[in-house]
């Protein structure tokens, strides 16, 4: 009986780790979906583009070190790359780096979800 309640308890650990690593995912992957959109409007409105970038860069330094534990860490550097590449840009690469950065945003985040695919 006690090897069942701990087999029992070690599902349910597991189980809330999956879920809470898809929603922190989700969650981060959201976010710097928007400001990545943000800023290809302002910058076809001929806004500057600092601020979202900034913004970008501040919520990747945070989720980084948490998206090592729950992802593959290829992907978190390519993002992390695609995210300088971005910033280092000049203003005719902009659209075309900025572009290659959500792909890659949205990859991890369709990657990462819960499916049954995800779980075999």
């Amino acid at each position: 009986m006690k090897r069942l309640i701990v087999a029992f308890v070690m599902i349910i650990i597991i189980i809330g780790l999956t879920v809470t690593s898809a929603n922190i995912i989700d969650k981060y992957c959201d976010t710097i979906l928007t400001l990545i959109n943000k800023s290809e409007i302002a910058f076809k409105d001929g806004e500057s583009t600092d601020v979202y970038l900034d913004d970008i860069e501040d919520i990747w330094e945070n989720a980084e070190p948490l998206l090592y534990i729950f992802t593959n860490h290829e992907s978190i550097e390519e993002i992390g790359v695609s995210i300088s590449m971005v910033r280092a840009g000049d203003e005719e690469d902009f659209l075309k780096e900025s572009a290659q950065l959500k792909e890659k945003v949205s990859h991890l985040s369709i990657s990462e979800k819960l499916s049954l695919r995800s779980f075999f």
